[in-house]
């Protein structure tokens, strides 16, 4: 094969590899305003025994009061699971929410109290993707008045591609317990040519501001570990450094029969 004839081909293939770049974007669900892309809502039950809140809104029976600015979109939805007779709606009610989504990297941010009561800083979450349980979330109060902002009590980053349905309940250790659910973030691909800019997540997770011993520490299962890396980039099949290598192999060919195409 004459040597033009390898080079449009080398040409042709990278050009064509280069067309299937795509990268994993990130996606954030409000509690409140719920999913740009799609418009998928999160839905709470019992809804009788949750709280949205946010400007404009008041809940005048809460015992909760993060501070609004410290609340993604300043929005959230809090409930209470009780197993004894008071102001919380629905007792003895799992409590449970949610949301469909389509991708394959999902991060759960809430809020967290340390108090014993009013608000009760008890934690007793767990997670479910597509109905099977996939993690956990517990945390016991140790009588701090403090909020933790948007800590991810749930982070999965091994999940098929695809649509999937998240769920987030709290109650089933028959203790009292409080959910402050701000917002989840999910990554899903897109054609790189279709992405105007590619940006890491807006918010870092901040770690629990409350003096804790190393037995009070959040105890959570989840999948993954967390990372506010920026989006992954990959072409077809190959990722990280494969794609250069691609590059400088199909430059060395090209090279090589160029000069043995000179000395013949």
């Amino acid at each position: 094969m004459k040597t033009s004839t390898r080079v449009l081909l080398a040409i042709y293939a990278l050009c064509n590899l280069s067309g299937t770049l795509s990268a994993l974007v990130n996606t954030t669900i409000d509690d409140t305003y719920g999913d740009p892309l799609t418009g998928a809502q999160v839905s709470y039950a019992p809804e009788s025994a949750w709280n949205a809140e946010g400007p404009g809104t008041t809940c005048a029976g809460c015992t909760a009061h993060p501070a609004q600015a410290s609340m993604y979109d300043l929005t959230w939805h809090d409930g209470t699971f009780s197993v004894t007779p008071g102001s919380d709606n629905d007792t003895g009610s799992i409590l449970s929410l949610s949301v469909p989504f389509n991708g394959s990297v999902l991060y759960v941010f809430c809020a967290l109290t340390f108090t014993y009561d009013h608000p009760a800083g008890n934690s007793d979450m767990q997670f479910f993707i597509d109905g099977a349980r996939v993690g956990a979330f517990e945390l016991a109060p140790n009588g701090s008045t403090a909020y933790t902002y948007q800590y991810p009590v749930y982070v999965n980053e091994s999940i098929p591609v695809g649509q999937h349905v998240f769920s987030l309940e709290s109650g089933h250790a028959g203790n009292k317990s409080l959910v402050i659910f701000d917002y989840l973030v999910y990554s899903h691909e897109e054609n790189l040519s279709e992405v105007s800019t590619l940006a890491p997540l807006s918010t870092s997770p901040q770690s629990p501001t409350s003096p804790t011993s190393p037995a009070e520490s959040p105890a959570a299962t989840s999948a993954g570990s967390w990372s506010a890396a920026a989006p992954k980039i990959k072409a077809g099949a190959f990722t990280g450094g494969a794609l250069p290598i691609l590059f400088l192999s199909a430059g060395w060919t090209i090279w090589e029969e160029s000069r043995m195409y000179w000395y013949t």
